[in-house]
């Protein structure tokens, strides 16, 4: 873990200790539920049902978080975090129709922005074709819930879409920038 950077290792750490402290009974189980909003409707983001579910989350930060905080730098990265997280905290208790949890919507947001970075790189940028690969893993990652009912297609779907706004904007910034 000492190879990662510091906002990835600090979102491992977070996901981690929230699912001790809910296995432990130190923190109440914390669950997003629709039209609610509470301390759980913040946590449920960073609280896993399974160790099975925290550790295919793991991996998803493990794999997007250091290119992102490399080529985004610090502020950036915590800042689409911040963003994605706040945004998740603010719509899903409006649109869910179960309740929810896991850190999958933010991943979703930030495999997305991901994706997109790298397939407006360009034609004949060899990372463009990795990108639109992230888009497909993506794709497959909302059409999961379909078959899975236990996963949250909203979660999903809305996480996905935040970090396609996000990565349009900051596109849109960034081309008014150099005008």
């Amino acid at each position: 873990m000492r190879d990662f950077p510091p906002i990835t290792k600090i979102l491992l750490a977070i996901n981690v200790i929230i699912f001790i402290a809910n296995q432990v009974g130190a923190l109440p189980y914390t669950v997003s539920y629709p039209g609610i909003y509470s301390i759980g409707t913040f946590l449920s983001h960073f609280s896993h049902e399974s160790l099975w579910h925290l550790a295919s989350n793991v991996i998803g930060i493990v794999i997007v978080s250091p290119i992102l905080e490399k080529n985004l730098g610090i502020k950036k990265y915590v800042g689409l975090i911040l963003f994605l997280w706040m945004a998740q905290v603010g719509i899903l208790p409006h649109v869910l129709n179960a309740p929810t949890l896991g850190f999958s919507g933010i991943l979703m947001g930030l495999f997305t922005y991901l994706a997109m970075y790298l397939w407006w790189l360009g034609k004949g940028n060899p990372l463009q074709r990795l990108g639109r690969d992230l888009l497909i893993l993506v794709g497959i990652n909302i059409a999961l819930p379909l078959m899975v009912p236990q996963i949250s297609f909203i979660g999903h779907a809305v996480g996905a879409l935040l970090g396609l706004f996000a990565i349009s904007v900051s596109e849109i910034l960034q081309r008014a920038r150099k005008n």
